[in-house]
């Protein structure tokens, strides 16, 4: 009876190893994907935070979907508009203005779609050809409809914030005379 036990406690035990050997072989082969993927992916990341710096928008933005890159920016906004409310210096302006300009920089270039049609015919007095009639289309009324609450519900910000721009505007003007 012992020798039966010896034999089926082996023949169960090799059985195991044998799935243990498959398991880390799969598991080998998924590591290797990973690391092939990583790098593909790490790059890719790289590459899009470097146009995202050239275009003036936030590096955490990265890797996110539109939904969750407005949602981010729409919070920055937030945050900084409340900052202002509760203490108005050079610091928490720039801040502000920083904000509100990447969120409209990021509506501008993942909502608005740019058509140029060109016209037939020739101006009759200079005689050259009809420039095109460009036309803005919005992909995304729902992110459109997003902005415009957001610009509404920071509108006296919005409105401090162009005061403080003149005021800067007529003080170099000042100064450049």
């Amino acid at each position: 009876m012992a020798g039966v036990d010896a034999l089926g406690q082996s023949l169960y035990f090799q059985a195991t190893a044998a799935q243990q050997q498959q398991i880390s072989a799969q598991k080998k082969n998924e590591t290797e994907k990973a690391k092939k993927t990583s790098f593909k992916t790490i790059f890719k990341k790289a590459q899009e935070e470097t146009e995202l710096v050239s275009e003036g928008l936030p590096v955490e933005i990265a890797g996110m979907s539109q939904e969750e890159a407005v949602i981010f920016l729409k919070d920055n906004v937030d945050m900084a508009g409340e900052v202002l409310k509760h203490s108005q210096t050079p610091e928490t302006f720039g801040k502000y203005k920083k904000a509100i300009g990447q969120f409209l920089r990021y509506l501008e270039k993942n909502n608005f779609e740019v058509v140029k049609i060109q016209r037939r015919g020739f101006n009759r007095r200079t005689k050259k050809k009809l420039d095109p009639r460009v036309q803005v289309k919005i992909i995304n009324m729902k992110l459109d409809q997003l902005a415009s609450d957001m610009l509404f519900n920071h509108r006296d910000n919005l409105a401090l914030l162009s005061r403080l721009e003149e005021l800067n505007g007529l003080l170099i003007d000042i100064i450049a005379v």
